[in-house]
């Protein structure tokens, strides 16, 4: 029977153990860091922190600046602002995961590393190693993704700004049309400059442009040297201009061949 009841308390004690997560947060709760396997932090002054951890994967918080990330390793900067600390400056390894939630629209992005700055309200995140970036945003269906080998992604207050992807490039947008069906524009390119602050805003493909399209800027398939996408106050496309070689550049409307 003791033995009974030793075994019972050690197996409830295993399974309390296998369920406490080690966490740290600063008083605000504004910077969360969860299931980490290591983790240190020194401060510089009474305002600034260094801290440097590891976990499998290693998830952090900040809410202020509504931003989560998801790596094996992280290293940065955070400073201490109305009491809260808000991140300035990370370094992050190993199976990233960027997710920023800004207005109505969600910006996520995945990469092997990618370096995080902070100013205000405006972060930049340089990608490395296989990248993908994803927006979605208010609209019924409403998404747009892109993958490279390289890539870079700046936003602010509103969501996505600007954003360049280098590489083997792939694009892909996609909402549902008011009568419900589907409207969509695929690409492939060698780099991606997304330009969502000018007025019209943009996307630029660069470099062995392919499109395919079901939507109101293009019904069809196009090959270019250089492809320029503008978009409407909803981000949507409603114009495309094709530039290239003669030989090279061609535009067939879906249906007519």
């Amino acid at each position: 029977m003791k033995s009974t009841l030793f075994l019972a308390f050690l197996g409830a004690t295993a399974v309390a153990f296998a369920q406490t997560r080690i966490n740290f947060s600063d008083k605000s709760g504004n910077m969360t860091i969860r299931n980490f396997t290591s983790w240190s932090s020194r401060m510089g002054d009474k305002d600034h922190m260094h801290f440097k951890g590891a976990g499998k994967p290693l998830h952090g918080t900040w809410k202020e600046e509504n931003v989560e990330v998801d790596c094996q390793q992280m290293e940065g900067d955070a400073q201490r602002l109305e009491g809260k600390f808000r991140l300035t400056h990370a370094v992050l390894t190993g199976s990233v995961k960027v997710v920023q939630i800004k207005g109505a629209q969600t910006v996520t992005s995945w990469s092997d590393t990618a370096v995080i700055d902070r100013e205000g309200e405006v972060t930049r995140i340089e990608l490395t190693g296989r990248s993908r970036m994803e927006s979605q945003g208010p609209g019924k269906g409403e998404s747009s993704s892109a993958k490279g080998d390289l890539g870079a992604l700046v936003v602010g207050e509103q969501g996505l700004r600007t954003a360049t992807l280098t590489g083997n490039v792939s694009l892909q947008m996609k909402r549902v049309g008011s009568d419900g069906q589907p409207l969509t524009l695929d690409g492939k390119c060698r780099r991606l400059d997304a330009d969502l602050v000018s007025s019209p805003a943009t996307l630029t493909l660069s470099g062995e442009v392919v499109l395919t399209g079901n939507n109101p800027a293009m019904a069809g398939d196009a090959h270019a040297d250089k492809a320029v996408i503008t978009l409407d106050a909803d981000r949507q496309p409603v114009g495309i201009d094709l530039t290239g070689e003669p030989g090279q550049t061609r535009y067939s409307e879906r249906g007519k061949g």
